[in-house]
């Protein structure tokens, strides 16, 4: 009996109307995208705009195309739950993943009563990892199982939007002048999300500094090692030469206000955009206060101080391998009025890792 109730909603549906007066783009979320070489970052592909019924059924195929393939292990779909059917099968839209390509079809709930159409522009999520370094086009279809002529596309009120449909195209680059080693991970000692970056100097000339400044941080995240901003994008300065092809790891700290699964994932679409700078570091003020400060070697083999601090004063580390000649880690430290605890993970902060030299000492100097 239940299957006859199933057959005979299919009949209902192909005998609604099937006028339709607009025109719609299926295509990715943004025309242009450039990441990090290691970097895993989301691709939304949406309809725009949404269909006035609602949508009842879908069906699509990202193709990435470049001169480097693109393996079935480094592309994964998700889509919205209210589409995640395979018609009369149930939950879990029909999906496949190829070499260079991922596809993924499904429909609302239609056992459901009453149904629900689905009233959003998001279609699926395709996050890629691991592309080699190049230029890509990232290129809209429909996914057609059944044949050419299957009707992939039907709103809520069985009206087919196939032949109204457009699929504008998108550009990728895979810089590889900027590497992400790895994905953000909580630091349980400071509470800082750390990533471990390389920065690879991939002009033909040596330089004497590079700017990398981040773009498409998640709301409310902020990046707690930034030197500066510039037209509203934090960055931070490596402010030592590099050879042609030469690289310097960087460690990234971000403050992330709550610990909220879905913000932390977004920090892999964070964007870095690398420049060649002239080195840009200011000098503290003359101190009027040398801070006495303790230290401990973490597990990690970076090192921790700590100092008692004035609410809203600023410290300035200063380190050095001889007690000679100090340098000054930046940027500096805003003080809460409890103790600080300050870590040495090496640039942008320090030149190098506290592991790179015999020794190293600190002193935290105030104005």
């Amino acid at each position: 009996m239940l299957w006859k109730n199933l057959v005979l909603v299919v009949l209902v549906w192909s005998a609604w109307p099937r006028e339709v007066c607009a025109s719609f783009s299926v295509r990715p979320e943004r025309a242009d995208y450039v990441v990090s070489l290691g970097q895993a970052f989301s691709i939304p592909v949406l309809i725009d705009p949404i269909p006035a019924a609602g949508l009842f059924s879908y069906g699509i195929t990202l193709w990435i195309q470049g001169t480097n393939a693109v393996g079935t292990n480094s592309i994964a779909v998700s889509v919205p739950s209210v589409l995640d059917y395979n018609g009369v099968r149930g939950p879990g839209a029909l999906g496949e993943v190829g070499v260079g390509h991922a596809s993924v079809k499904g429909t609302v709930d239609f056992v459901a009563d009453p149904v629900v159409f689905y009233n959003g522009s998001l279609l699926a999520v395709f996050t890629l990892t691991d592309l080699a370094a190049g230029a890509y086009t990232l290129s809209v279809d429909r996914y057609a199982t059944l044949g050419a002529t299957e009707e992939l596309f039907v709103d809520g009120t069985g009206a087919v939007l196939d032949p109204l449909l457009a699929f504008p195209a998108s550009t990728l680059v895979v810089q590889r002048s900027w590497q992400v080693l790895g994905p953000p991970i909580l630091n349980l000692q400071n509470g800082l999300y750390q990533q471990l970056c390389r920065l690879r100097n991939t002009d033909s000339v040596a330089r004497n500094a590079f700017r990398i400044l981040l773009h498409d941080l998640p709301p409310g995240v902020e990046v707690w090692n930034a030197h500066g901003e510039t037209n509203g994008a934090p960055f931070f300065q490596y402010n030592y030469p590099l050879a042609p092809e030469a690289t310097a790891d960087l460690t990234v700290e971000y403050f992330v206000p709550r610990r909220d699964a879905s913000l932390v994932a977004q920090l892999n679409n964070v964007r870095f955009e690398v420049q060649a700078a002239d080195p840009a570091i200011d000098e503290p003020p003359t101190p009027t206060l040398t801070i006495e400060l303790g230290h401990v070697v973490l597990n990690d083999g970076t090192w921790m101080i700590e100092f008692d601090s004035a609410p809203g004063r600023t410290y300035f580390v200063q380190y050095s391998t001889d007690l000679a000649v100090w340098k000054t880690a930046f940027p500096p430290v805003t003080g809460t009025g409890y103790r600080v605890q300050w870590i040495d993970n090496g640039p942008p902060k320090t030149e190098s890792l506290p592991s790179a030299s015999m020794q190293r000492y600190y002193r935290v100097i105030a104005p």
